[in-house]
């Protein structure tokens, strides 16, 4: 298991907010996309990073922020799950790489366009090919480079 300690890697950029059992965004620069498409693919059974939260913000209209990432290889479609402040994303190695890559494409758009934030909406569809059904409904919004 990897463990990104806080204020390394994407931690310090990357936020996270929730709707208990609704959905979840994930906020970040692109510099802080490409690490965390990078982090989807690393090859390694658990990682964990801690993302950052915003002590003097509310994360209205969300129910609350997330405080950790955890990655998981596993067999089958990608999930993406919350228990209280953990966002778990787990799948086959070859589905978080699909995954990693549109992440990867949001990072390389541009900020904005038609003066609304750059983003990226990722839910599940009757025969999704690698998404389960389960999934939870995950927004990535790039801000800033």
């Amino acid at each position: 298991m990897t463990d990104v300690s806080r204020g390394q890697g994407i931690g310090s950029v990357v936020t996270g907010y929730y709707e208990k059992g609704q959905s979840i965004l994930l906020q970040g620069s692109a510099t802080a996309l490409r690490e965390l498409g990078a982090i989807l693919v690393a090859n390694e059974d658990t990682t964990l990073v801690h993302l950052y939260v915003p002590q003097a913000k509310a994360a209205e209209p969300y129910d609350g922020f997330l405080s950790v990432l955890q990655v998981v290889e596993s067999e089958g479609f990608v999930e993406v799950r919350q228990t209280g402040s953990t966002l778990a994303i787990t799948g086959s190695k070859e589905n978080l790489a699909i995954l990693s890559e549109s992440i990867l494409f949001l990072a390389n758009q541009p900020e904005q366009v038609s003066g609304i934030p750059n983003h990226l909406h990722i839910e599940y569809l009757p025969d999704h090919y690698y998404l389960a059904s389960s999934s939870l409904p995950l927004v990535i919004s790039k801000v800033g480079q």
